[in-house]
């Protein structure tokens, strides 16, 4: 699993430590942006709808891959 790091908007840096579990393999064309989902403990309630946060996410080193269009993999 990829770590997150995230920081609410009253505390510096991102002391809170989750982990993504959904990453989705489009980009929305109109808006440029990856659909993602991130799990983190909220045991003591700290995380409330509304609220305004900083997300860091670990990204990997460049390496070479092939990429093979959806359409050329059968079922």
């Amino acid at each position: 699993t990829t770590p997150v790091y995230l920081g609410l908007s009253n505390e510096t840096g991102n002391p809170h430590l989750g982990q993504m579990n959904f990453v989705d393999n489009q980009v929305n064309p109109r808006t440029g942006t990856i659909r993602g989902r991130a799990v983190f403990d909220n045991a003591d309630g700290s995380f409330t709808p509304g609220l305004y946060a900083r997300l860091k996410l670990v990204g990997s080193g460049t390496y070479s891959a092939v990429l093979i269009n959806d359409e050329a993999v059968g079922t």
